[in-house]
């Protein structure tokens, strides 16, 4: 809500939901990345028990961005926003786009070790989104506030259509 400044949206006629949805986005981007994710397992592995895991990352997002959830609350539009376009980056994760990867000789290594991550960060993603569809769905006959109990059927929907696409 800091984000929101209504006189400078007055000026600019800008709308607030716009305004926090590029803000929510630009940064779940950011850390919903397989570079950010990548680099989380790394450190696992060269840090062992010492390490930020990749688990306690997305628990400790999990546990930020769905806390509504969690205390059966009625859901804002900007934290459905928040939520809806978490779901989708963890989505993108697991059905990334078709790249074709050019090889050479030096990069063969480098691939390979990007290769194994990036699998481990699927896993987890799909973990992840399992995790939150239990979530969502242990919380739907308990949600009174009818826009929140749509908006969680719908995430609900587009997490088992990601994790089992008919065709």
């Amino acid at each position: 809500m800091w984000l929101i400044d209504k006189p400078v949206l007055d000026d600019i006629g800008g709308n607030p939901l716009s305004v926090v949805s590029r803000s929510q986005e630009t940064i779940l981007t950011r850390l919903i990345s397989n570079n950010t994710l990548s680099k989380l397992i790394t450190g696992e592995a060269f840090d062992g028990d010492k390490a930020y895991k990749i688990t306690s990352f997305f628990s400790d997002i999990n546990n930020s961005i769905f806390k509504e959830v969690r205390n059966n609350q009625p859901i804002d539009v900007y934290r459905r926003n928040l939520q809806k376009i978490y779901v989708e980056k963890l989505i993108e994760l697991v059905k990334p786009a078709p790249v074709t990867p050019v090889i050479t000789p030096s990069s063969r290594n480098a691939m390979a070790a990007t290769i194994a991550q990036q699998g481990d960060v699927i896993s987890v993603a799909k973990a992840e989104l399992r995790n939150i569809n239990s979530l969502v769905k242990s919380s739907l006959p308990s949600q009174k506030d009818s826009l929140s109990k749509y908006h969680l059927q719908d995430i609900s929907d587009r997490i088992e259509q990601a994790l089992n696409p008919k065709g």
